[in-house]
């Protein structure tokens, strides 16, 4: 079934382009909004371009075929998610300025964590 496996790895590449663009548009909205506040946040949220990269990294791991497969850009997704959850965590910790540090340090290796439990 030579057909099929042409479509998934298409089906594949669309999710995969899917996610990165959502994770870079993200990362660039928000850097964008917090260097001029308002200048993004008045018009788009910019949280709907994460929405967007969780949905295309849920789709895109249905499309793998195998966790072994392309280790060295699962540990790139799963290190620039745990930057991203760090900053989300370190941003909505504000009241707990004794704990920031110790939540800083569960939030960060643990995509990397939850990756290596999946590749055993």
């Amino acid at each position: 079934m030579i057909w099929n496996r042409k479509s998934t790895r298409s089906v594949e590449r669309v999710v995969r382009t899917g996610f990165f663009t959502s994770l870079v548009s993200y990362a660039g909205f928000w850097l964008i909004d917090l260097s001029t506040p308002g200048f993004v946040s008045n018009y788009l949220s910019v949280h709907v371009f994460l929405l967007g990269a969780l949905v295309f990294g849920v789709a895109w791991s249905f499309t793998v075929e195998s966790y072994r497969e392309r280790v060295g850009l699962q540990a790139i997704s799963a290190l620039l998610l745990g930057i991203v959850l760090s900053v989300l965590v370190w941003h909505a910790s504000d009241g707990l300025e004794g704990y920031r540090g110790l939540l800083l340090l569960i939030t960060l290796p643990t995509p990397l964590l939850v990756l290596k439990l999946l590749t055993v």
